[in-house]
């Protein structure tokens, strides 16, 4: 499954992105599909949503097309 299949990514894919240009490391959608299962799975901040992120990147990869 691509990041494109996701419904949740769909649904946000028009959402305009305010980050400069040049310094985007991932794709806004990608962000907001982390962040709603960060939420989803118990996160409360950034923070732990990040460290949610990073503990499950083999997993994320999977989903999203643009992760190292």
């Amino acid at each position: 499954m691509s990041r494109s299949d996701l419904a949740i990514a769909r649904h946000f894919r028009s959402l305009g992105d305010p980050r400069v240009a040049g310094r985007r490391k991932h794709l806004l959608t990608d962000i907001v599909v982390m962040t709603i299962c960060g939420v989803i799975s118990g996160c409360n901040d950034w923070q732990q949503i990040a460290t949610f992120a990073r503990a499950r990147h083999d997993w994320l990869k999977l989903i999203f097309d643009t992760m190292d």
